[in-house]
């Protein structure tokens, strides 16, 4: 009953909110907005989902969310920041990306538990399979299965899967696309298949290091091109790092890599300290 009345006053703001874009005009509303009040942010960016009152791209929306988020942790309002993230999955084509939100969402407002395991329940059936994919093209490249791994890369939903689970996992997307590149083209040009030794050919019977191969197959070509692709490879398989000692070996910060919210404010990109809207733009002064 009680979440029921919570819905109602809710929508009650909304209804008031959105008479006041009509009313007074977007850019007006804007200027209205203060961090100390992040729910204001919060309702803008709502309306730009639900009523389409303001017509902008969801860059806007975007803006507006992050920034409900950033200040309603801020000044302590947890549930806030929490619907901020939900409302932020309606703006991200990754389903990775909303995964990551909601994960964000529940660990800043744990009663919404039961909301995460639904979601989780439907991402389960619709995702898994994508999901395989995008695994097995990782290993076929650092395996050097070619050309099933440039194959599988070139595929847009596979490459974009790959890509969105390296952002989760702290994983520049540029430094992996290098990684796989270079990968792809060893394997093209691996006439041994990774093998540390070969035939001495002036010595029947005698073997020789691999002067192409001083790492075994798989290994990469050094240390850090492995741990980019081993956790990027861990996103996809939903693997968490339970030990500090394993933590450190991935070069990550701690055991298990729990989204943050300034990692959302990185992730998107949103100078969120810029709370107030003047003359079109973000400042961080009124």
């Amino acid at each position: 009953m009680k979440r029921a009345w919570i819905g109602i006053v809710w929508l009650m703001g909304v209804t008031v909110f959105a008479s006041a874009v009509q009313e007074q005009g977007a850019d007006s509303v804007m200027t209205d907005l203060r961090p100390e009040i992040p729910e204001l942010y919060l309702e803008l960016g709502e309306l730009e989902l639900l009523e389409n009152v303001l017509s902008r791209d969801r860059g806007l929306g975007i803006e507006l969310l992050v920034r409900a988020v950033y200040w309603a942790q801020q000044n302590g309002n947890n549930s806030v920041a929490s619907s901020g993230c939900i409302a932020l999955t309606e703006l991200v084509e990754s389903d990775l990306a909303r995964l990551w939100l909601w994960d964000l969402a529940l660990l800043l407002d744990p009663s919404r538990e039961s909301e995460w395991e639904r979601m989780l329940a439907q991402r389960k059936n619709v995702t898994q399979e994508l999901d395989l994919e995008a695994a097995q093209c990782l290993y076929a490249i650092r395996y050097h299965q070619q050309p099933l791994g440039g194959e599988l890369f070139a595929r847009p939903e596979i490459r974009a899967r790959v890509l969105e689970a390296a952002v989760l996992g702290g994983i520049d997307r540029d430094d992996l696309i290098r990684v796989l590149e270079l990968e792809i083209e060893r394997g093209n040009e691996d006439t041994c298949r990774g093998r540390l030794y070969v035939a001495d050919r002036a010595s029947p019977g005698r073997r020789l290091a691999c002067p192409d191969h001083l790492r075994g197959l798989g290994m990469s070509g050094n240390n850090d091109e492995l741990r980019i692709l081993l956790r990027t490879d861990m996103v996809l398989s939903g693997v968490e790092v339970e030990s500090w000692g394993a933590a450190a070996s991935m070069s990550m910060d701690g055991a298990i890599n729990l989204p943050t919210v300034r990692d959302l404010v990185r992730l998107f990109r949103v100078e969120a300290d810029k709370a107030f809207y003047r003359d079109g733009q973000w400042v961080a002064t009124p």
